[in-house]
């Protein structure tokens, strides 16, 4: 799968919902990278971590998605200006039916645990980094195709 032609589809689809909030969103990719996953699968996991970052970033806020190749995997990084998660919950965002109940009505507390699966069966990882008023970092790898 051509990487570009994956931000291309999930711009299409989550820029309007940003523009709605009047969050700014960015795509940027290395040229011509390309991963060896599931497309459906891949596309689920970015546009459930986009969406929760449009979900919790405040009016003109800012979301910046990215992928590079480290060598032997590619880095997909979303980025956010929003509101961050406490400390004391990072620890649980990857588990089943945890959500945060503030500001968050209908969350089911199913997105990041099936991501978070979906990016383990294509053999990589997914991390969350976070700071309270300042934003969050999630960060999925995928194998390069060899």
């Amino acid at each position: 799968l051509e990487v570009s032609q994956i931000f291309e589809e999930a711009y299409t689809l989550l820029a309007p919902l940003a523009m709605d909030k009047s969050v700014e969103i960015s795509f940027s990719a290395e040229p011509d990278i390309k991963v060896n996953a599931d497309p459906e699968r891949l596309f689920q996991v970015l546009s459930n971590l986009v969406g929760n970052a449009i979900k919790f970033t405040p009016k003109l806020g800012k979301i910046d998605v990215s992928a590079m190749s480290n060598g032997t995997e590619i880095v997909f990084t979303v980025r956010d200006s929003g509101e961050g998660i406490p400390p004391e919950q990072l620890p649980h965002i990857f588990e089943r039916y945890w959500t945060v109940k503030e500001g968050n009505p209908t969350g089911t507390g199913l997105g990041l645990y099936i991501s978070q699966g979906i990016v383990k069966a294509h053999g990589g990882e997914l991390v969350a980094q976070s700071r309270v008023g300042e934003g969050s970092e999630f960060r999925f790898t995928v194998p390069m195709p060899v």
